[in-house]
């Protein structure tokens, strides 16, 4: 039987669904896909469920009703997508179940089917291989709130409440024993015990995975963590959420957090500074997973930012900048991120000329791409050892490049790339944070100018060496006179790479100093020379995301979010949207934008990384080989704004994924969700990415699509799939959460999917309702991040809808009327205008269907024809007469 059938369903079987306390109703919707190769069978389908907490029990059983139609079933609330040109039947079946009639808020669930009523029943898992599924019914958060349901802790600890609110609550812990201060030689770790988790069902780190970044780890009841660990999470029994963050920031301490071998939660210490402190965590209980980190982060943030540190570093930094806190946050960092970029890393290798980086701008320029910024990364520079292939052995000499890359000098390269590629609005430059890999070589010019420090420092991979850098007294001048002549050679931007070695230092005394000195130093000479706009790379350690990105006095920067592309590693591949998309649980809170690295649009697997790129909220880097461009998927990513720059279009918030505690190993659906926009205009994005090794077929709750917004929506949406642009039927968001909306999809491994849910707005006119949906840009892949703004409004009997846009293409905007017998409006009865220039009707084309009527209008076409100019306004203006 398994040959010719195979069954998918809402829940998802295999996986931890976790539901609010306020459904009344626990809805289940089966698939069953069944060869057309045999005859349509009568199937019969039935649900199996009992308490997950008492082994033994016996299955409950409830029959599934069979579907009329698996095409559209508006009547249950589902829509299905199905090809009648299928191999395949489509069987559908719903049931409904009284939570009440459940007695338990945790229950294990499985499926099981058969032929006919003659037939025997077939178990899914025996068939399959498929787990069982869980169901867990959210308690109310306990109140008054203390943290004894949450955590036990040792009898070493004190706990203070900081805050309480009905979504959350935070406690600071706070050791009674203390970290000794340094003393001769390199300062221990010492770690303390601090408590388990009652009822814990699943748990989520985030461990230093290497030296320079961070990733995922994931289990069940037992907390099980080798790796050291800058944040925990833990779903407990009653569906709640509790959040451990070990204080950094404050002081020379570095505190994080293991496991023992009784699965017992343990702090772990370093105290690099010369006076005696404590074990400190912050602890945050609340109703969902990002909820928790939240509180956790603003906590801690309080902390770190009324701390001595963080006032000296603010007041140096406005001091140096000479200018008003307020205004740094105005720097153009978010539109520098705007533009599409290009990277030299991938693309040209690790021996770069002029020769070479004038071809990749040729070949981009060439097959019609106009990149607004680009990265002239690594093997730039003067080193000592310039063919040495093990890079840990280099050392940087001069801020001059070397005469093998660019024969008269960096001025002169940088020069002619602006004149041949005008284009080209900001050209950033790599470097690493201590001079290059292997630091600074004392036979440099540069270490004939300042003061230098050396000591033995692990490089990646453990491997122990002498380090040559700056002293700590001397960064602030030597980044100053640097930054000073990039900029004088036309340098805007820089990346900043390898920073974690700053916390690589043997000696105690240099880890002590050098950390906040050349991060002050940095953040000092960025914000002066190029506005803010610089990308901080291998920066995924305590002591900068704590001292750096944690407190918001400074403008946001560009932070990389995860380890680097590896276009050769067929396995990186998603398992680095997997990183990112779990990274950003905890980054998205910080002071940055994160940055999910370069990749390439000719790679096998470039539609994969493109949609995460798109969706992710940050830049958008290609790092193409000359001639090797996917143009088409690069349209998709990207659009021309009025002035010809070409943007990418960037949701107004930041991705993340929406299944925190889902295990790489096991092999789900990962799904990645944010929004765009404000308000009752914001747009729920949410990309589906198949991470496993073989097809997936899948189940989509709508609600997994809204629940990326923070707050619920409210009133109707209008659901779209982005690869076959198709539109659903308008969903009404009240009657979502009591009954399933399902939406049915099959990916191959590494394929993607995007699902967007846009707002619908009802006008009143004359006699009937008329519901209107700003889809955004047609035919792109986060086409709803170019809308700015939307305004409704009825003017002498006719609807006047304002749209603001950021760019440039096929505007989509949905209608439908409520009125009996409504007829299709044809483009002789509408009038669009573009920055108040009648558009020709050509350019408007209205299509139809059961639920209402779409307008297309090609902006970009109707621009170019008229000639239309460009304004100061970073909107482009489009009226639309109804």
């Amino acid at each position: 039987m398994a040959l010719y059938a195979s069954v998918v369903s809402y829940p998802p079987l295999g996986q931890l669904t976790l539901l609010p306390a306020s459904d009344k109703n626990l809805s289940f919707v089966v698939n069953l896909k069944s060869n057309k190769v045999f005859p349509n069978f009568p199937w019969e389908v039935s649900l199996c469920y009992k308490s997950a907490n008492v082994s033994g029990k016996k299955w409950s059983t409830v029959p599934l009703q069979l579907q009329a139609s698996p095409v559209c079933i508006l009547e249950s609330n589902m829509v299905v997508k199905n090809d009648p040109m299928l191999a395949n039947y489509e069987n559908i079946f719903i049931t409904s179940i009284p939570v009440e009639l459940m007695r338990h808020n945790h229950i294990d669930f499985t499926i099981k089917f058969r032929v006919d009523e003659y037939s025997p029943w077939q178990w899914v898992e025996d068939q399959f291989g498929t787990c069982n599924g869980e169901i867990l019914l959210q308690k109310p958060l306990e109140s008054p709130m203390n943290l004894d349901p949450y955590l036990h802790l040792g009898r070493d600890w004190e706990v203070e409440q900081l805050y309480v609110d009905g979504k959350s609550a935070t406690f600071h812990l706070q050791s009674r024993t203390s970290l000794p201060p340094a003393t001769e030689g390199d300062a221990k770790r010492e770690q303390l015990v601090l408590g388990k988790v009652p009822g814990q069902l699943r748990f989520m780190a985030l461990v230093r995975l290497l030296e320079p970044w961070l990733g995922p780890r994931h289990g069940n009841a037992e907390f099980s963590v080798e790796e050291d660990a800058i944040m925990c999470c833990f779903l407990n029994e009653a569906g709640q959420h509790l959040t451990l963050l070990p204080m950094n920031g404050i002081g020379d301490v570095q505190t994080l957090i293991r496991s023992d071998e009784e699965y017992i939660v343990v702090v772990v210490a370093r105290n690099d500074g010369p006076e005696s402190c404590t074990f400190r965590v912050i602890a945050a209980v609340a109703s969902t997973i990002e909820e928790s980190i939240s509180a956790a982060v603003d906590a801690a943030r309080d902390f770190v930012t009324n701390s001595s540190e963080a006032r000296q570093t603010a007041s140096n930094i406005t001091k140096v900048i000479n200018g008003d806190p307020e205004n740094l946050r105005s720097s153009p960092v978010e539109d520098w991120c705007d533009g599409l970029a290009y990277c030299t890393y991938n693309s040209l290798g690790m021996h770069l000329d002029i020769s070479k980086i004038l071809k990749g701008l040729e070949s981009l320029s060439r097959a019609g791409v106009t990149v607004s910024s680009m990265i002239i990364d690594d093997k730039w520079q003067k080193i000592n050892d310039q063919e040495n292939p093990d890079l840990w052995q280099c050392a940087w000499e001069d801020f001059e490049a070397d005469k093998k890359c660019f024969p008269n000098g960096l001025k002169s390269a940088i020069t002619t790339i602006r004149e041949k590629h005008p284009a080209l609005k900001d050209i950033a430059i790599w470097h690493a944070l201590l001079g290059y890999w292997g630091g600074m070589s004392p036979s440099g010019h540069i270490s004939q100018k300042y003061r230098m420090i050396q000591d033995k420092a692990l490089l990646q991979g453990h491997v122990p060496a002498v380090i040559h850098t700056v002293h700590p007294e001397d960064v602030y001048r030597m980044y100053d006179d640097f930054y000073s002549f990039l900029s004088s050679c036309g340098i805007t931007s820089v990346k900043t790479d390898v920073q974690f070695m700053i916390d690589q230092f043997q000696s105690t005394k240099i880890r002590g100093s050098v950390p906040t000195a050349y991060q002050s130093a940095w953040t000092t000479a960025h914000l002066r020379h190029f506005q803010g706009k610089a990308i901080s790379c291998m920066s995924m350690i305590p002591q900068i995301l704590f001292h750096s990105f944690l407190p918001t006095n400074n403008p946001v920067c560009v932070m990389r979010n995860s380890d680097d592309f590896f276009p050769e590693i067929r396995s990186s591949h998603p398992r680095h949207l997997f990183l990112n998309a779990h990274n950003a649980l905890f980054t998205q809170n910080l002071n940055v934008l994160p940055d999910w690295d370069m990749f390439q649009t000719s790679h096998p697997y470039s539609r994969f990384h493109a949609a995460a790129r798109c969706i992710s909220g940050g830049p958008v880097y290609i790092t193409d080989s000359p001639n090797e461009h996917d143009i088409e998927l690069i349209h998709e990513m990207s659009a021309p704004d009025q002035h010809g720059r070409t943007i990418i279009l960037r949701p107004t918030n930041v991705a993340r994924t929406i299944s925190a505690y889902d295990a790489y190993s096991e092999g789900h659906l990962l799904k990645i969700g944010t929004t765009t926009g404000e308000g009752r205009h914001q747009a729920s994005i949410l990309g589906v990415f198949n991470i496993s090794e073989h097809e997936k077929t899948f189940m989509l709750n709508v609600n997994e699509i809204l629940s990326t917004a923070s707050e619920l929506p409210a009133g109707k949406a209008l659901i779209r799939c982005y690869r076959n642009s198709l539109t659903f039927p308008p969903v009404d968001l009240a009657q979502s959460y009591t009954s399933p909306l399902v939406i049915h999809g099959t990916l191959n491994s590494c394929e993607s999917d995007i699902f967007s849910a846009h707002p619908i707005h009802e006008v009143a006119l004359m006699d009937s309702l008329v519901s209107v949906a700003v889809l955004g840009l047609l035919g792109k892949m986060t086409g709803a991040a170019a809308v700015l703004s939307v305004c409704s409004t009825v003017v002498d009997d006719l609807i006047r809808l304002d749209i603001g846009l950021k760019a440039l293409g096929r505007l989509g905007v949905w209608m439908a009327e409520s009125r009996a017998g409504s007829r299709r409006v044809s483009p002789s009865e509408m009038t669009a205008m573009v920055q108040g220039t009648a558009i020709p009707k050509r350019y408007l084309l209205i299509t139809s269907d059961a639920n209402g009527y779409q307008v297309d209008i090609d902006l970009l076409t109707a621009w170019r024809d008229l000639g239309l100019q460009g304004s100061d306004s970073k909107e482009i203006s489009v009226t639309l007469w109804i």
